[in-house]
């Protein structure tokens, strides 16, 4: 991963306005670190990728400011939890009832699940429900407009080994996991960002960090000042991404 890191500082380096990219990447864990953690946060494994870049690089970030207007303005931010920032968070801000079966489907990313309902909260797409997350460990505790996150999901798996999706997951219970990346926007709900840690951290850095380009990839879209930095700085990706904006919305519209 370490390759899309330096692209990016290089291709910063390079554009017009762009200043002071500082790039830190952190001192390897060890695997006696990675199995204390584990042995702390019963049952939950880290996923396989993460524990490679955690190896090769115990948390990461990278920040870069930009002149506009005879100003200085820090904008970017990149960042990734160390090892031992990688703590448990709770999910739901307010009281929620039991699961039921239907929370064991996985979905792709682009569902939403919003602990604010009074029904199930899950939105996925073609009535698809997200399932229902059993732990979340806080991936980026530098997000100022929401929180980024280690969700643990039961897989498939789960379903087919005969327990019941209302039971309270417990450290002594072997049910079988999936790592995913989730983000909480400001409205309390809950997004699948990406389906693994690796496609979170391709996405971090080919958005370069800007300001709240999480929402980018939301129905909920970009403020102004957001979309102007954007077209500023990845016009082409922008304008990619436009358009699956818009279907997320009338979906969301149709849904609701």
């Amino acid at each position: 991963m370490d390759q899309y890191a330096r692209a990016v500082a290089e291709y910063l380096k390079e554009h017009v306005g762009v200043q002071d990219v500082k790039y830190v990447p952190g001192k390897p864990a060890t695997m006696s670190d990675i199995q204390a953690w584990e042995d702390a946060n019963l049952p939950f494994k880290l996923p396989e990728d993460l524990k490679a870049f955690l190896l090769s690089s115990d948390g990461f970030k990278m920040t870069w400011d930009v002149l506009f207007k005879q100003e200085v303005h820090h904008l970017g931010n990149m960042h990734i939890n160390s090892l031992a920032e990688i703590k448990k968070m709770p999910m739901m801000l307010v009281p929620h009832d039991d699961a039921d079966d239907d929370y064991l489907l996985v979905v792709p990313p682009g569902s939403v699940w919003d602990p604010r309902r009074e029904d199930d909260g899950a939105r996925g797409p073609d009535g698809w429900k997200p399932p229902f997350p059993s732990a979340a460990f806080d991936l980026d505790s530098s997000v100022r407009h929401g929180r980024v996150a280690l969700v643990f999901v039961p897989s498939f798996e789960a379903s087919s080994s005969g327990s019941n999706v209302g039971d309270e997951l417990t450290p002594t219970r072997s049910v079988p996991h999936k790592a995913q990346v989730w983000f909480q926007d400001i409205s309390t709900r809950w997004h699948i960002m990406a389906d693994s840690f690796s496609e979170y951290y391709r996405l971090m850095t080919a958005h370069l960090g800007l300001p709240r380009w999480h929402y980018k990839l939301m129905d909920v879209g970009m403020d102004r000042p957001t979309t102007q930095w954007f077209n500023f700085f990845r016009p082409e990706l922008l304008a990619m991404d436009l358009d699956k904006g818009k279907l997320r919305r009338q979906e969301r519209l149709r849904r609701d």
